[in-house]
């Protein structure tokens, strides 16, 4: 076991050597202030060290998950050690990939491998009593007053784990469910899992809830559509709705399927009675290519108009051109809003006109004034290849400022009219970000901020709001998976 007990300073210790050689030479000691001044510093030092060493807890499910749990149960449990628990606000389960077998040969060999080690353990256990270490230090995590942050993610932001899969090898990462359900939690986050039953764990927490932020990212359609999670009981659904109607920020980027997650919130119609989101001030939202889910979707938002302040939206352009029938005022409604943002990606010439057209839809479907936006965000993410490049990122690259008395073709209209909106009385700042993934360092071109006043002029002759390039280039072999998974770990 770990001792925690702090190594004392070189000082210190010369110190107490010094004032008991006086109190035994008869000489009263005049620097026990001295020293009791030290010892109080040093331990304010000692626990400052502790509570930043065990605020966030880093737990591993591979092979070692057990080893590491009974570890953690030695450190924490004994009582000299409980001082810590009220330090522990943040925990993080990392799930690695089961392991892929292969070959029969190698099957077979597994099987008697496992047959000879559960016997093993068998013998073990009646021997000396075996605890499931895994379960205890859940059990023990779930039972902390302090906690509020839990992350379930998997190893890799380039791979999807099967929750299901893992589970089945694994059958102790099951219990990583209980914090879940913990009623103090105000931060949860999934990433990178599928058929992980999102919504039975999000209506099994008793209230009163804490949720303040939900993030749900890079998953799975099937996460949301598995039996027995498909349909959730009406008491069920009646605690997930109250759970998410204290949430304060939406991070919803599901890379497949619908959102589910407010079906049953509404079972039968699209609107509720009662306002859900009525503490909703941010929302990221990777939207359905289904284009009946995209009305649903802002009316949905509608709940939470009084509320919302930051509206970003991931992907619009997978509708392409049916997204026709968006002609209600959306964003008129939303009182408090002050920052719109919308992300394109594509490696299409059409797909990126489309994405910025539909985007430049929901802007211009604002009649009325909208007095709190202040800023509008455009992000711009682009694979290009020397034979595959897009004759807008070709222009951006090579084409200079052009005369005055030659036309310019391929200009972004449609956004830049809807940047434009008359509407936006109080449009401070319009900021473009460009990432061009290439994946040959010999494709360097020059690209200058300048070069996009050739596709939206009026945003730079806007009176109120000021404009903001920023330019990244993202090159090396990586740089397609980089693009794909937007995990930037290429040079730039």
């Amino acid at each position: 076991m770990v001792n925690l007990a702090p190594k004392l300073p070189a000082e210190i210790i010369h110190l107490i050597i010094d004032i008991l050689v006086e109190q035994s030479s008869g000489e009263p000691s005049t620097r026990m202030n001295v020293l009791h001044t030290c010892s109080r510093v040093s331990w304010l030092f000692h626990l400052h060290a502790q509570k930043h060493r065990f605020s966030h807890v880093y737990f591993r499910f591979d092979d070692n998950a057990r080893k590491r749990a009974k570890r953690l149960l030695q450190v924490l449990v004994p009582p000299r050690n409980h001082y810590l628990h009220p330090f522990i606000s943040s925990v993080t389960f990392i799930v690695h990939p089961p392991i892929a077998r292969a070959g029969r040969w190698s099957r077979r060999m597994e099987k008697i491998t496992q047959k000879v080690k559960a016997s093993i353990r068998a013998v073990g256990r009646r021997l000396k009593g075996d605890l499931d270490w895994i379960s205890c230090a859940m059990i023990f995590l779930a039972a902390l007053d302090s906690l509020q942050k839990m992350t379930l993610t998997s190893n890799s932001s380039r791979e999807i784990i099967n929750w299901q899969e893992a589970t089945r090898l694994t059958p102790q990462l099951s219990k990583v469910l209980w914090l879940a359900m913990h009623p103090e939690l105000r931060n949860i986050t999934f990433r990178n899992l599928s058929y992980l039953p999102v919504l039975y764990i999000m209506a099994r927490s008793e209230p009163p809830p804490r949720l303040r932020k939900l993030t749900i990212d890079n998953t799975h359609f099937h996460t949301f559509s598995s039996e027995p999670y498909n349909d959730l009981p009406p008491r069920l659904s009646r605690m997930l709705q109250e759970r998410l109607a204290t949430v304060e920020e939406l991070n919803w980027v599901c890379r497949g399927g619908r959102p589910v997650v407010f079906d049953p919130v509404w079972p039968n119609q699209l609107l509720s009675l009662t306002p859900i989101y009525s503490s909703l001030t941010t929302i990221v939202f990777h939207l359905s290519p289904r284009n009946s889910v995209t009305n649903q979707f802002f009316q949905l938002l509608l709940s939470a108009s009084q509320t919302l302040q930051s509206l970003e939206l991931h992907n619009v352009h997978m509708f392409g051109p049916e997204l026709d029938d968006l002609a209600s005022d959306y964003l008129g409604h939303f009182t408090a809003l002050r920052h719109v943002g919308y992300k394109a990606k594509s490696a299409n010439t059409e797909y990126l006109r489309t994405q910025l057209d539909v985007f430049s839809k929901i802007l211009l479907t604002t009649p009325v004034p909208i007095p709190s936006l202040s800023s509008i965000s455009v992000d711009i993410l682009e694979f290009c290849t020397p034979n595959l490049m897009s004759d807008d990122l070709s222009k951006l690259m090579f084409c200079e400022a052009p005369q005055s008395n030659v036309p310019v073709t391929g200009r972004w209209s449609a956004l830049d009219n809807a940047l434009c909106n008359p509407n936006f009385v109080n449009l401070r700042s319009v900021r473009f970000n460009v990432k061009l993934y290439v994946q040959t360092d010999l494709f360097w071109y020059d690209f200058q901020d300048d070069h996009l006043r050739l596709f939206v002029p009026q945003v730079y002759e806007h009176p109120l709001a000021d404009v903001d390039v920023t330019i990244e280039r993202i090159g090396g072999e990586d740089a397609y998976d980089s693009w794909v998974f937007e995990t930037d770990k290429a040079h730039s």
